[in-house]
Formats: C-alpha cells, sequence, structure tokens
C-alpha cells in the first residue's frame, strides 16, 4: 500500500509479508476481519490493536514476547 489516505474498507483478510507490522498501515483496513503475519520474525502484536473486527489471528513462527 503505497502513502494514501483512502481506507480500504472492502478487504476483511490480510496477510502480511511486510516485517514488523505497522498500524499507520493496517488502520486503513477497518473491516480485517483475519491476519495471516506467519515468518515475519515479530516480536510484538501492539499493532493490531487498530483492527477492531479482527476474529482469526495466525500468526505462528515469530519471536512473540509479548502479547501486548
Amino acid at each position: 500500500i503505497r502513502a494514501s489516505n483512502e481506507d480500504y474498507t472492502h478487504i476483511t483478510k490480510i496477510i502480511w509479508r511486510a516485517g514488523k507490522l505497522d498500524s499507520n498501515i493496517l488502520k486503513k483496513f477497518k473491516n480485517c476481519k483475519r491476519i495471516n503475519c506467519e515468518f515475519n520474525s515479530l516480536t510484538s502484536l501492539t499493532d493490531l490493536v487498530c483492527l477492531e473486527k479482527l476474529e482469526k489471528l495466525n500468526c505462528c513462527c515469530n519471536n512473540l514476547t509479548q502479547l501486548t
């Protein structure tokens, strides 16, 4: 996603392959219900707090040290 003020409300599933999560990008997907962020070396899921409608999270094979 390039820098844009546009919201992507029609997207409900994300496959994240961009390394560290970025809440500035994720907040554009207000209706996201599923996110797959496997194999990204993530250490935290803090940036997912903006996904208020999130129902399913797949984040295996990361380096999580905190969930908040």
